[in-house]
């Protein structure tokens, strides 16, 4: 969530409520974070970006040309939503899914000046934001230390034709 922790700590049920009890502050708080922070960065950052691109364009597009890396969630994906265990994710799948819709439009524009984007769901990982379910969800499959190298090989290893995926752990492309 472009690299800022400003989800944590989050309000008492904020992300784990069903459709009917979510506010529009709730969908607010986190499409801020997700999305209107993350277009922040990237436009912030974009003209590096295009300075790195020129200045290695004898290099195919690459991380070392400029990457756009979009922490997503495998909630995000509408055709294997929902539900996530027993406990919705609504206003956190719905935040996710416009920052994939973000990634494959900012992906679209960018490509032109070779810089490449992704966005990337680096494994369930076990976390507080998880057990913040009050259920199973903070035992995760992946611990963040895994999670982080999983990213770290996913920019390595992220070419032109990766650029506008929504991708897992081992680049494999997930449904939108």
């Amino acid at each position: 969530s472009s690299g800022i922790n400003a989800e944590w700590p989050l309000r008492p049920g904020e992300i784990f409520t069903k459709v009917v009890d979510t506010t529009p502050e709730e969908l607010n708080h986190l499409y801020n974070i997700d999305v209107s922070c993350t277009h922040l960065v990237t436009t912030s950052f974009f003209p590096l970006l295009k300075v790195s691109a020129s200045t290695n364009s004898s290099l195919p597009m690459c991380a070392a040309r400029g990457l756009v890396c979009n922490f997503s969630s495998i909630t995000a994906s509408i055709e294997l939503a929902p539900p996530f265990g027993s406990v919705m994710v609504y206003s956190y799948a719905l935040a996710k899914c416009a920052l994939n819709m973000m990634t494959k439009m900012s992906a679209h524009e960018f490509k032109q000046d070779g810089i490449l984007c992704v966005a990337v769901h680096p494994g369930w990982v076990k976390s507080d934001m998880g057990a913040a379910a009050g259920e199973d969800f903070g035992t995760g499959d992946v611990t963040i230390d895994e999670a982080a190298q999983h990213m770290i090989e996913i920019m390595q290893g992220s070419t032109e034709e990766h650029t506008g995926m929504y991708m897992q752990k081992d680049l494999k492309k997930l449904p939108f």
